[in-house]
């Protein structure tokens, strides 16, 4: 990376330690952003995308009640970001995680669909959330309040000095996906772990169609075999529907990331790098 982007970080992470309120830190971020890509004009574009889409009014946001409305203070490309001043106070980190639970609960009700990252962040930290793999099966009956938000701890980021230049490759992962990314255990489990959006995504459609597949014989003779192999593998397995979806699941996909290799075939995992 070049010495005046690092210098671009570094000032822009003084600018947020003097700044006291919420909105010189959005202002800060949102410069940062156009020093770091200044010419590019197609990241640009997405810049002023992403200014235009602050505050975004979502509606069918389900609470005790009934469904309210509410405004993003950014959603641009199923990234939804809540900021705030200061989310070392626990009571801020709450009501961030509420507002985003709320957003992402509407975005599902008004037919978004489930492929959304969650980021509270108070321009300093940056707190990645996903919804817990207990509640995906019924993401539509809950309401914001019952929602479960887990951090995704291997995707968060506190930016200081030292990690400087990394933070320019967080900022584009999730908002511009220029830089490919090495295939690292961890980039992997990032990107296709069970808090990521692409579990997320297989899994509801797998729960979706499963029901009926069963219907017909070899998917129902497929799981009553995959329960007897794990008994005899483990001595004794208890099997639920939750448990075979997720490995059929790992299945599919560590039989895609073998033939990526073997075949040295691009294409085939490239969406996520």
């Amino acid at each position: 990376m070049k010495k005046d982007k690092l210098e671009h970080i570094k000032n822009y992470l003084h600018r947020v330690w003097q700044a006291n309120k919420e909105l010189p830190k959005k202002e800060a971020f949102k410069d940062l952003l156009n020093r770091l890509y200044a010419g590019n004009k197609e990241i640009e574009d997405v810049i002023d995308s992403i200014s235009i889409g602050s505050e975004t009014a979502i509606i069918n946001i389900p609470r005790k009640d009934k469904l309210h409305r509410g405004s993003a203070d950014t959603l641009y490309n199923n990234i939804i970001i809540e900021f705030e001043n200061n989310i070392t106070f626990p009571a801020k980190l709450k009501h961030a995680k509420e507002q985003l639970a709320g957003y992402y609960l509407g975005q599902i009700k008004s037919g978004k669909g489930y492929n959304f990252t969650l980021i509270a962040s108070d321009c300093e930290r940056w707190v990645v959330f996903s919804p817990d793999v207990n509640q995906l099966e019924n993401l539509e009956e809950v309401n914001e309040d019952e929602l479960i938000l887990n951090e995704v701890k291997s995707s968060s980021f506190h930016l200081s000095e030292k990690n400087a230049e990394e933070f320019y490759y967080w900022i584009d992962r999730f908002l511009f996906k220029e830089e490919k990314r090495k295939a690292t255990l961890k980039s992997i489990e990032e990107s296709f772990g069970y808090q990521s959006n692409v579990f997320i995504e297989s899994f509801r459609q797998l729960s979706n169609h499963f029901n009926e597949a069963r219907k017909y014989g070899e998917v129902q003779v497929a799981y009553e075999e995959w329960g007897k192999f794990l008994s005899v593998a483990y001595g004794s397995f208890s099997g639920t529907e939750k448990i075979f979806l997720i490995h059929t699941y790992l299945s599919i996909f560590s039989k895609m990331l073998a033939y990526s290799v073997l075949s040295n075939f691009e294409g085939s995992l490239s969406g996520a790098y």
